[in-house]
């Protein structure tokens, strides 16, 4: 039987992240780490490739054990609605070329001239959203 996952924290490095993968699955919880850190291997002459960082991800019956567990050890976790919180905090929308935060009632950005609907294409191009 398959569970949903839930995203308990995110770490700078995989050697972090692996110290508290294991501090959960000694305490029978089955974690995973997902994601990569970006490498020299990572850039091109176009820029930088897309990353993930490295998150730890455990069933979701299980992740306020996980945090519990965690936050003892001195880890830092995520909140439980981390995501909603971090999409409140953003005014306006985010550049898919740059980065930048643009105001709402901007539809280009004024760092990089990308249009409010264009999106970054795996190539490193400039596409728009269907």
């Amino acid at each position: 039987m398959y569970e949903l996952t839930e995203i308990i924290a995110e770490f700078a490095s995989e050697a972090e992240a692996q110290v508290a993968l294991v501090r959960l699955r000694m305490d029978r919880i089955p974690a995973q780490i997902i994601g990569h850190v970006p490498t020299a291997a990572s850039f091109s002459l176009l820029g930088r490739l897309p990353f993930s960082s490295i998150q730890l991800v455990v069933p979701r019956s299980q992740s306020d054990r996980a945090r519990f567990i965690l936050a003892a050890a001195g880890v830092e976790v995520l909140e439980q609605d981390w995501e909603s919180l971090a999409e409140s905090a953003i005014d306006g929308w985010i550049c898919s070329c740059c980065d930048t935060e643009v105001d709402h009632a901007e539809d280009v950005c004024p760092a990089c001239d990308t249009c409010r609907f264009a999106t970054l294409q795996d190539d490193g191009s400039v596409g728009f959203a269907s």
